[in-house]
């Protein structure tokens, strides 16, 4: 779809470079496409999602023309001018985004069942540990966390951004512990160095007792239109990534709503599902995902440091974004 709107290669194969003088054409033609779909009452379709997108990003090329260094970007500049587009990437799925140094309720469980093997007698109170972006479920009181995805700024040191992909995986693999529960054992995550990104799917091998990451995808962010053509990439990896967590929701929604409805009877009920089956072994049954036995599947564990090790670091007018809050225990990785 992307090249029917915007051609990459001419007709010697050679690749495009496009100027801004060309950008109010292809806005022209995204916007014609986009009036078509509302007129057929299209606008919840994949095909109007990606337009918007494509027209997102290309009107954003204004936004960095005035920033000449990019390492003197905020992170929370990068992380809001991307939220924009993810926001319109979910806008009609089963999938809500939590923003803002959100708590992940996953990495707070495996967190005190580690505090409980190796600082029993420490009596502080645990800490979620905060992340820029977290994606749930809608539809439930308490909804069941999908993936964990950080943000730093381009100038990030590189042990940053080794703390940031450790503390990453550590959170998914919490996210992933729970969602074991719901027979998911895959989840989708990215990480971001300014407008660079790598998207990568993390599995837990119950055969192994191991997690394992693995099929790490780079994207570029185009912030100018001589790299309109990674606009094809982007997007590509964008669906697949929303296509994975959109499953595991489904599944997870499924397995938690039949799992609340026992409970509202369990109190005065004692359901046996062979005689449910024998009382009505005529009758078919819709094939659904079925909750598993918490004891089915061996326990993962998640390994955080104990207490916070890290060397204190004064904060530099220009550095305060990559060194945390000496206060804020719980961001410990």
């Amino acid at each position: 779809m992307v090249d029917n709107i915007i051609k990459t290669h001419n007709s010697q194969g050679k690749l495009i470079l496009y100027t801004r003088q060309d950008m109010d054409q292809i806005l022209e033609d995204i916007y014609s496409r986009q009036a078509k779909c509302c007129k057929l009452k299209e606008r919840k379709t994949q095909t109007y999602l990606v337009l918007v997108i494509i027209a997102q990003i290309i009107e954003g090329f204004d936004n960095w023309k005035d920033a000449d260094d990019h390492s003197k970007v905020s992170e929370i500049t990068y992380y809001r001018r991307f939220a924009y587009i993810l926001d319109t990437l979910f806008k009609y799925s089963n999938i809500k985004l939590y923003d803002g140094e959100t708590g992940s309720a996953s990495s707070k469980v495996e967190i005190e069942v580690n505090r409980a093997i190796f600082q029993t007698n420490d009596s502080k109170p645990s800490y979620s540990r905060k992340i820029d972006l977290l994606l749930k479920t809608k539809e439930l009181k308490k909804p069941i966390e999908l993936s964990s995805n950080e943000w730093k700024r381009a100038s990030a040191s590189a042990d940053v951004q080794l703390n940031q992909q450790c503390k990453n995986l550590r959170v998914n693999a919490c996210i992933l512990n729970n969602l074991t529960k719901f027979g998911i054992n895959e989840t989708f995550s990215m990480d971001w160095i300014g407008n660079s990104g790598y998207f990568y799917l993390l599995r837990w091998l119950p055969d192994h007792n191991v997690y394992f990451a693995n099929n790490p995808i780079t994207i570029h962010m185009p912030t100018e239109p001589l790299f309109l053509s990674d606009i094809k990439s982007v997007l590509s990896v964008l669906l697949k990534f929303k296509a994975c967590l959109e499953e595991n929701a489904k599944e997870a929604l499924v397995i938690a709503k039949r799992k609340g409805k026992d409970k509202n009877i369990s109190s005065t009920v004692t359901i046996n599902q062979d005689s449910v089956a024998s009382v009505f072994n005529t009758i078919p049954s819709p094939v659904l995902p079925t909750p598993l036995d918490d004891q089915s599947f061996a326990e993962p564990f998640v390994f955080f440091t104990p207490k916070n090790c890290r060397t204190k670091k004064r904060r530099l007018a220009d550095e305060d974004e990559e060194y945390e809050d000496e206060n804020e225990d719980e961001d410990n990785v």
